[in-house]
């Protein structure tokens, strides 16, 4: 007889444990299910926000770089200073473009090599400009900008920097933007810390270079992260570093 009561008991726990890891299991493949359309929807977000802004674009060819320059580095380093008052006065598309392939060129084809170091030459860096015709990014590949607004967002980026006059006044703003997810793949959490110093790479070698091309700077860390994100139209998955507004110094 207790022999009959214990088989019947066991039978019941097992069939209360049988139902449990159903419910349980049903339960995790709804979540799962759940977060897929979750990450599937920030995808789909991400991708439209792209292709609405490669619909309005254009692609221009910068002009080629020149080595003539033979301004001696050493100079450039000594000479280098914050610069925040500026004429107004526009810098050439021949300036410009030494200046974006000092930040990011291609300096060896076969490879795709750059002008600033990166960790495992992933790069995840990426270059904006503010003209008074649009923003632009540079692409490193063939040496040319990729116009993602036609409008004048200066003062935008003004408001976004904190009123910091320099901004307002240069007829050129470049944006160092991070996309830490690029070097995480592969360095995990010191992703954030090298592509923070490739950033700083880069923006010392546009520094050195606007100082060559006898123009004036100043690297800017202070301003509201989301603001300049949503002014380039980025996603949050891109991090701004540094704004750098660029001009003829008064």
């Amino acid at each position: 007889m207790k022999s009959k009561k214990i088989n019947i008991l066991f039978k019941y726990l097992t069939a209360i444990a049988i139902l449990f890891f159903t419910i349980s299991a049903s339960f995790n493949v709804s979540c799962q299910v759940n977060n897929s359309i979750t990450t599937q929807e920030k995808s789909n977000t991400a991708i439209n926000r792209l292709e609405s802004q490669n619909n309005t674009a254009e692609i221009i060819d910068l002009p080629e770089i020149s080595t003539d320059n033979h301004y001696p580095l050493d100079e450039a380093l000594m000479s280098r200073r914050s610069i925040r008052d500026f004429t107004g006065r526009k810098i050439d598309m021949e300036k410009i473009s030494m200046i974006l392939w000092a930040a990011q060129g291609i300096t060896k084809n076969d490879t795709g090599y750059r002008t600033a170091p990166s960790a495992g030459a992933l790069y995840p860096i990426d270059v904006y400009i503010f003209k008074s015709d649009g923003i632009y990014k540079y692409i490193p590949q063939g040496h040319k900008l990729h116009k993602v607004s036609d409008k004048d967002k200066r003062l935008k980026l003004y408001e976004a920097c904190l009123l910091q006059e320099p901004v307002k006044e240069a007829p050129l703003n470049i944006v160092i933007i991070a996309e830490y997810g690029r070097t995480e793949k592969k360095y995990g959490s010191r992703a954030i810390r090298y592509a923070n110093m490739e950033a700083g790479h880069v923006c010392q070698n546009i520094l050195l270079e606007v100082t060559s091309l006898h123009l004036g700077a100043v690297p800017i860390g202070a301003f509201r992260d989301e603001m300049v994100i949503e002014i380039i139209g980025l996603t949050d998955a891109h991090t701004p570093l540094y704004v750098i507004p660029v001009g003829y110094a008064e």
